[in-house]
């Protein structure tokens, strides 16, 4: 049996130690607890780890022998995890995050915000950098450096030099009134541009006016008649001009004031 004034006490089970009540370990010097495999520490109630002062561990240097309560891994990660709710770590004076060889990652799927309690605060989210000042913001540094925006190509318009050319085909002196007004559908063939204008006369017998910046090339071609359902009737209206000694600039309608330039060779 052992005696009671005995230094050490050893308990030995196959299996578990129960403890109905209270169990309360209790040394004046050190209480050492060791496993081969897996120690785990399961309670129901809350859980309260206390220290005043404890050593420097084994393989840890800097920071460490100044903190009341160190926890360590000499070669494994520490994890510490809240899972299904929050993780709050409160400091009544000065809080340091910091790493003595390594980098300090802080990373969140959502929104990163650091704020006090005057109102300033930092947010780092999907959106961008937001910082928020209810005071000044003062920049300190040796040298400061602000980025330029990405440059956009956006084309430029060029203005003309010149005067717009401009012409109009005019067939009320060619063409009798009744079949203006009967309506006489038409093509306007730039042969310069290789681009067709397909529209119909006036009632002063008139097509549109064709703008350009140089002297184009551009050619006439009646197509008929449009009977009212708008439908284009194909007919040779050739027969129905009634000025057979016209020059073929009577076709022409200069473009007046409004322009610099009116070249004649702008259709034929």
């Amino acid at each position: 049996a052992e005696v009671l004034g005995a230094p050490d006490v050893i308990l030995v089970s196959k299996d578990s130690i129960l403890a109905s009540a209270n169990n309360t370990l209790w040394t004046a010097k050190t209480i050492v607890r060791q496993s081969g495999a897996t120690q785990s520490d399961v309670v129901a109630g809350s859980y309260t780890l206390t220290a005043n002062t404890i050593d420097t561990l084994s393989g840890v240097g800097g920071q460490a022998d100044q903190s009341g309560l160190h926890i360590s891994a000499n070669t494994k990660p520490v994890a510490i995890q809240a899972q299904g709710g929050e993780l709050q770590l409160h400091s009544q004076q000065g809080m340091t995050i910091g790493s003595e060889s390594g980098q300090v990652n802080i990373s969140s799927p959502k929104r990163i915000k650091l704020q006090t309690s005057g109102g300033a605060s930092i947010t780092i989210d999907d959106s961008g950098i937001k910082l928020v000042c209810p005071g000044t913001i003062k920049v300190k540094a040796v040298k400061k450096e602000l980025m330029a925006g990405r440059q956009v190509n956006a084309p430029v318009i060029s203005l003309l030099k010149s005067g717009l050319f401009s012409k109009a085909f005019d067939l009320k002196k060619l063409l009798p009134q009744d079949s203006i007004d009967q309506g006489i559908s038409y093509k306007l063939i730039n042969h310069t541009q290789g681009t067709e204008i397909e529209g119909q006369l006036d009632r002063e017998g008139q097509t549109l006016r064709v703008f350009g910046d140089k002297a184009e090339k551009v050619e006439l071609e009646l197509l008929g008649n449009v009977n009212h359902k708008g439908e284009i009737k194909i007919t040779d209206v050739s027969d129905q001009i009634e000025c057979d000694d016209c020059s073929i600039e009577d076709l022409f309608e200069d473009c007046g004031d409004n322009h610099a330039h009116d070249d004649d060779g702008f259709g034929y």
